[in-house]
């Protein structure tokens, strides 16, 4: 299908958008560890995966997302 990545980008920001207005009483803390992972997330392991050392950035991005909660 030559417009998959169009489609898929779409759901993925209708679905943000209604994780956003669900949660928007997430802790000031929370979102700033989020932040912070995403922003270390690509700077630095978008290299490693351009390299082919990480098999998926997806797995890392959702670790540091879940573990901020923690």
């Amino acid at each position: 299908m030559v417009l998959l990545g169009t489609i898929v980008n779409g759901i993925s920001i209708v679905a943000g958008a209604l994780i956003g207005k669900w949660f928007h009483r997430i802790p000031e803390r929370v979102k700033e560890t989020v932040m912070g992972g995403i922003g270390l997330n690509m700077l630095g392991l978008t290299n490693i995966r351009v390299a082919n050392l990480l098999p998926s950035i997806l797995v890392v991005a959702a670790a540091v997302c879940v573990l901020s909660f923690v």
